[in-house]
């Protein structure tokens, strides 16, 4: 082998090995850029799950702010409903009352016009 030959081997040996450390050097800033990229998308992820759980938290306590409201509100409405029935069992209780001595009265009223009691005149029809 010629000088000229070795010189041509290792020409192209060190142009390989150049080739070699710049593609070693493309593929180590390719990583660091993924490095750093995936460094982004996990705190932009890490947020979005935060705030999912602070919205999931506040729809919870709105949730059950609304189930405490309907508690209270069927409590009321069965208050209502019993108060109600109450007073329209009075009611009736008293409209019968009424009737009934309204009855007497009309009875009383009519014994006494047919025992002339109504000054001598006669009833009105």
């Amino acid at each position: 082998m010629t000088d000229e030959e070795r010189q041509r081997q290792m020409d192209f040996l060190v142009e390989g090995q150049a080739r070699f450390d710049a593609n070693i050097h493309k593929l180590e800033t390719g990583f660091q850029r993924s490095e750093h990229e995936t460094a982004q998308l996990r705190r932009v992820l890490l947020s979005a799950i935060r705030l999912g759980r602070r919205e999931r938290s506040e729809t919870r306590e709105k949730i059950n702010t609304l189930i405490n409201a309907q508690i209270r509100t069927e409590e009321g409405l069965a208050a209502f409903q019993t108060s109600t029935g109450e007073i329209l069992a009075a009611f009736k209780t008293q409209t019968n009352l009424l009737t009934k001595s309204l009855a007497k009265t009309n009875e009383r009223v009519d014994a006494l016009e047919e025992a002339g009691g109504n000054g001598g005149s006669p009833r009105p029809n």
